[in-house]
């Protein structure tokens, strides 16, 4: 799963799919109906309603990804 920033849907499907992640990967859509955009913290509240949701299995990866205008961070999590 691929936990983005959410900022606007079409540039993060884009920007998630240039590095050729599928977009049913991305997991986004609740909290940016519930929070909206709020900043570079967005993967962490994506995941935590990921893991509230669905929970998190050891040994998965997860990919977690920031932006911001001229600023794009990746960093991947493994479940223990």
């Amino acid at each position: 799963m691929v936990f983005p920033t959410n900022l606007f849907v079409p540039l993060t499907s884009f920007n998630t799919a240039v590095v050729g992640v599928r977009k049913t990967k991305l997991h986004f859509t609740e909290t940016l109906r519930r929070f909206g955009h709020c900043g570079n913290c967005d993967w962490m509240l994506n995941l935590m309603n990921y893991r509230d949701a669905v929970g998190l299995r050891r040994g998965e990866q997860y990919l977690l990804q920031a932006s911001a205008p001229g600023f794009i961070a990746w960093g991947l999590l493994v479940a223990v």
